[in-house]
């Protein structure tokens, strides 16, 4: 009996080529990421070597409006250098702004307690609107963290700009964002300070009016 040679068949230069498509083939299979897609599963994030990465949401009202009210929404200003609290109503929709204005170092601060499974990154959104169409907005941004037994007025870490431009309609919703705020000096559990200012004195600010912030977003991540 003769015996089956596939090389007798197929060129060696055929062979070849099918050898390199199997070798790139499986090493694609092999360095590519896995994709799993569960249903009804079970995951106990308390169980001795599972991490669940999970991202917190903060959405901080810049101004609370009640019967055409403003109020601060929880911020705290300074001396001299608070942003007006205005509350704008629509035909369908009332909301409250911080109007910071031009030529200003208005200012805001919020504080609150970052959660005791907190990992490192942490990012801002401003959304904001304007009555001009042109021109951009200076907005500095200072962190600074406080635990137990520490001073609650202690210096800030150094500031981050957002320098964003102006949409070509007036009052339109306009978002600022901030990748990866400063954390230097903070750990998990203790207090984060955010101070959001407009440098209306900054070169780079050029928007003749006021930019009014309707709220800030900070995104957290949390590992359980």
């Amino acid at each position: 009996m003769s015996r089956f040679r596939l090389s007798s068949y197929v060129p060696l230069p055929l062979l070849l080529a099918l050898g390199i498509i199997v070798a790139v083939l499986y090493r694609h299979d092999a360095t590519a990421q896995n994709v799993v897609r569960p249903t009804n599963m079970l995951y106990d994030a308390t169980l001795s070597g599972n991490v669940l990465t999970l991202p917190l949401i903060i959405r901080i009202p810049a101004t609370i409006c009640e019967n055409g009210t403003p109020f601060s929404g929880g911020w705290s200003t300074a001396t001299g250098k608070w942003p007006a609290a205005t509350c704008l109503e629509g035909t369908n929709v009332t909301l409250g702004v911080a109007e910071f204005e031009d030529g200003n170092d208005d200012q805001l601060q919020y504080i609150f307690r970052l959660p005791t499974d907190w990992i490192t990154t942490i990012d801002l959104q401003l959304y904001w609107r304007t009555s001009v169409t042109t021109g951009n907005v200076v907005w500095q941004i200072s962190t600074v963290c406080m635990a137990d037994a520490e001073t609650v007025d202690p210096v800030m870490n150094a500031v981050q700009t957002i320098t964003d431009a102006a949409k070509g309609t007036t009052l339109q919703a306009n978002t600022a964002t901030l990748s990866s705020l400063t954390t230097t000096g903070c750990a998990a559990g203790e207090l984060f300070n955010l101070k959001i200012m407009r440098n209306g004195a900054h070169a780079s600010d050029t928007l003749s009016a006021a930019a009014q912030l309707i709220y800030a977003e900070l995104t957290i991540r949390r590992a359980i």
